[in-house]
C-alpha cells in the first residue's frame, strides 16, 4: 500500500502519491495529531486547501489544517513539504472567557462557545462547572473535566475527544520477523515530588500532597500554587491531577516494526507477555521503508496494574 496525500478545498481535491519522506505522530498528552511530509510534485504550485488528508492505501489515517506548505525546486525536481496538525489542535489555540461558568456539560465545552468542524467527542453526561483562568486553552478545561468525570485524562482518537479508553479496544501484535527494535525508558526530568496549595481565603499549604514514588528516587522537588477553583468539589484532586500529569510517560515500554498497522491511542497492543495500551505512535517513511514506533506509557493514567 502506499502513502498518499490529499489537499482538499470545498469538494475538490489534488493528490500528491510520490512520498519521499514522511513522521506522523500520535501521543495521549497532546491533544492532535501531527504530521510533516515530503512529496515530489509536478508543479510549483502550492495548493490551496482547508483539509489535509494522509491516505493509506484507501484509508484516511490523518487529516488536519495545513500549518505550512513550501514548494522547493531541487536538482531538477519539485518537492512540495507539508506541516499538518490534527484538527483538534483548535482546542489548544483558543481560550474561554475567564471565571465561572456553571452547567457545563462535555457538549458545551466543544460545542457550545464555539464551533469546530470536523472534531466530535465522546458523551457522558455528566453537568458541572468549569473555572476558566486568564490565558487557560479550551484543552486544558477539557482535561479538567475529563478528570472530574472519570479520574482519567482525556485523550484524542482520530479528532475525537475521548474521556475514557474504549471497553473493546482494536488489538495489535507486531507479525513475525518484522521486529527491529524494543526496549523500556524512565524519564523524570517533568517528576514533581510536593505539591502545596492555599486554600479560598488564600492561606497557604492549607492542602499538599506527596508523590512516593518521586521521593523514592530521591526527587525532591516543591511546587506551590493558589487555590485551584476548578476542584473545589474536592481541592486534594487539584494536588492529585497535579502529581499523576507531572508524571506522564515517565515510564514507557518501546518496540519499533517494520511496516504499519493502524495503531491508535487508547488501543491494545503486546509488548512481550504483556497486553498494553498504546500511549504514542510515530509513522516513518524514507530511505529505510516504512516503520512505525509505538510506546506505551507506565504512569498514573495508563497502564497502571
Amino acid at each position: 500500500m502506499t502513502l498518499t496525500l490529499r489537499f482538499y478545498k470545498g469538494e475538490s481535491w489534488r493528490e500528491e502519491t510520490v512520498c519521499t519522506g514522511l513522521f506522523l505522530e500520535w501521543e495521549a498528552y497532546t491533544p492532535y495529531g501531527s504530521l510533516t511530509a515530503e512529496y515530489l510534485t509536478e508543479t510549483d504550485e502550492i495548493p490551496t486547501a482547508d483539509k489535509v488528508v494522509l491516505r493509506w492505501g484507501e484509508q484516511e489515517i490523518f487529516q488536519g489544517i495545513a500549518d505550512s506548505i513550501e514548494a522547493v525546486r531541487q536538482n531538477g525536481r519539485t518537492l512540495l513539504r507539508v506541516k499538518s496538525k490534527g484538527f483538534t489542535s483548535a482546542l489548544v489555540q483558543n481560550e474561554l472567557e475567564p471565571g465561572m461558568h456553571e452547567d457545563v456539560t462535555i457538549e458545551t465545552l466543544l460545542n457550545g462557545f464555539y464551533q469546530f468542524p470536523h472534531v466530535t467527542y465522546e458523551t457522558n453526561g455528566l453537568k458541572g462547572y468549569i473555572f476558566v483562568k486568564d490565558g487557560m486553552s479550551l484543552w486544558d478545561n477539557v482535561a479538567r473535566f475529563g478528570f472530574r468525570a472519570t479520574g482519567h485524562y482525556p485523550y484524542v482518537r482520530n479528532d475525537r475527544v475521548m474521556l475514557q479508553l474504549p471497553a473493546s479496544p482494536m488489538v495489535h501484535t507486531v507479525p513475525e520477523g518484522l521486529l527491529l527494535a524494543e526496549g523500556t525508558a524512565l524519564d523524570t526530568a517533568r517528576a514533581v515530588s510536593h505539591y502545596h496549595m492555599e486554600d479560598i481565603t488564600g492561606t497557604a499549604n492549607a492542602y499538599e500532597m506527596e508523590e512516593p514514588s518521586v521521593t523514592d528516587l530521591g526527587i525532591i522537588r516543591h511546587k506551590q500554587i493558589p487555590m485551584d477553583r476548578q476542584f473545589l468539589y474536592d481541592p486534594e484532586d487539584a494536588l492529585r491531577f497535579r502529581l499523576r500529569y507531572a508524571l506522564r510517560g515517565s515510564r514507557a515500554q518501546y518496540l519499533m516494526y517494520a511496516g504499519f498497522d493502524n495503531e491508535q491511542v487508547g488501543d491494545l497492543m503486546q509488548f512481550g507477555n504483556d497486553w498494553l495500551t498504546v500511549c504514542r505512535v510515530q509513522l516513518r517513511f524514507g530511505a529505510q521503508g516504512l516503520r512505525t514506533k509505538v510506546w506505551a506509557y507506565r504512569d498514573g493514567f495508563y497502564n497502571k496494574g
